[in-house]
């Protein structure tokens, strides 16, 4: 393999080749120096694949075993936790997230909506701002789900890079009674989730008419 060349390498099950064939795309159209890429269905791996080079100076292959640094992979298992409680009928996004988890009605936020948590508009976008919070302290649920539920909504609602698994996670373990691992585990895996899901039901998320007075609040 020269320095020109990206090779991917692994395998996917029948079925599953639109996979390879578009984890490859990525290195010819879509400049990716180096990646890997596993999925798992119903506990088989249905696609093992890795490629590229581990480095900017193309000179060490990516392998099975490279390490990268990733980012916000929490949100979307916690997002799949809500969505799952949703289709069981166990969540209402269009529930104030109060209504499962009581102590985030501080400050002010008792109207806003599970819908918003998922959609990144609930105006609490970040952590550390009122104090310091400590690497070590990210690991620790029952301070971190504290401090955002004591929160005050800070400005007109962002993406908040770093809190999302939080707050859907909180709501997804109150409305399970459990943690949002167990939600999962406890939700049915023969059912796929619809492209139509519970938070495509309309065009814009439902505003709270309390919330809607405060200009800030206003969905863009």
């Amino acid at each position: 393999m020269d320095s020109a060349t990206a090779t991917v390498h692994g395998q996917c099950a029948p079925g599953f080749e639109p996979v390879r064939e578009a984890f490859e795309e990525n290195f010819r159209s879509r400049g990716e120096l180096g990646a890997a890429f596993t999925a798992i269905r119903h506990g088989e791996v249905v696609a093992d694949l890795w490629g590229g080079w581990s480095g900017p100076d193309r000179t060490r292959p990516w392998q099975p075993d490279t390490l990268a640094n990733v980012w916000s992979t929490t949100k979307g298992m916690t997002a799949l936790c809500a969505h799952k409680l949703a289709d069981a009928g166990e969540l209402d996004v269009d529930a104030p997230v109060a209504k499962y988890w009581p102590e985030f009605a501080a400050a002010g936020k008792s109207a806003i909506p599970v819908r918003w948590l998922l959609s990144h508009r609930s105006g609490v976008p970040g952590i550390g701002l009122e104090r310091p919070v400590r690497v070590e302290e990210l690991y620790d649920w029952d301070l971190m789900t504290s401090l955002l539920a004591a929160q005050e909504p800070l400005s007109e609602p962002v993406p908040p890079a770093v809190t999302t698994r939080w707050p859907t996670a909180g709501s997804s373990a109150k409305s399970s009674a459990g943690s949002p691992g167990r939600a999962s585990a406890s939700s049915s895996p023969s059912r796929s989730p619809s492209r139509s899901g519970p938070t495509s039901r309309s065009a814009s998320p439902k505003t709270p008419t309390s919330i809607a007075a405060r200009p800030w609040w206003t969905p863009s």
